[in-house]
């Protein structure tokens, strides 16, 4: 048995588009992110109008504003936020160290940047019950039909109670 799951934040994420980065995070226990365009350096100095700047070409105020929000959510929340996913018909969580890596990769086919999970990824509660998404509720399971990749989770009271058991 796991210990009480009671995190200071929640945070949805997709695993790449289409979730295509969801076997490798799973399987790796890394928690990955794109961006590719934007330097590491400039994420890490917590430079978030430079970030902005680099994100002009964005159609309006609001994307550059959603992709400031995405970069500094993932590079800002500590370790005792917990993240989840969904893939292979199940809900996944994890909770990740606030260390941000580098990946190298310039390209769109790989996540540019990573952080390491701090005991790997669950899908099942803290008893060992999987948490299959056909089990749980809509209104939780509806985040995953977010456009974007990272957003706040707004059935949290409900993913606690499953994640816990309860």
């Amino acid at each position: 048995m796991l210990s009480k799951v009671q995190p200071k934040d929640i945070r949805y994420i997709k695993l790449g588009d289409g979730g295509r980065w969801a076997e490798h995070s799973l399987s790796d226990g890394v928690l990955c992110f794109g961006y590719h365009s934007i330097p590491h350096e400039v994420c890490e100095r917590k430079d978030w109008d430079g970030v902005r700047n680099l994100l002009s070409d964005r159609k309006s105020e609001g994307a550059q504003t959603a992709g400031v929000t995405e970069l500094s959510t993932f590079y800002e929340l500590g370790e005792d936020c917990l993240w989840i996913t969904f893939a292979d018909g199940h809900l996944w969580w994890a909770f990740v160290h606030p260390k941000v890596q580098w990946t190298g990769d310039a390209t769109s086919d790989g996540p540019s940047r990573k952080r390491v999970t701090l005991d790997g990824w669950h899908r099942t509660d803290i008893f060992g019950k999987p948490l299959r998404v056909a089990a749980l509720s809509s209104k939780l399971t509806k985040v995953a039909n977010f456009r974007a990749t990272i957003c706040k989770v707004a059935e949290e009271d409900y993913l606690l109670r499953r994640i816990n058991g309860i």
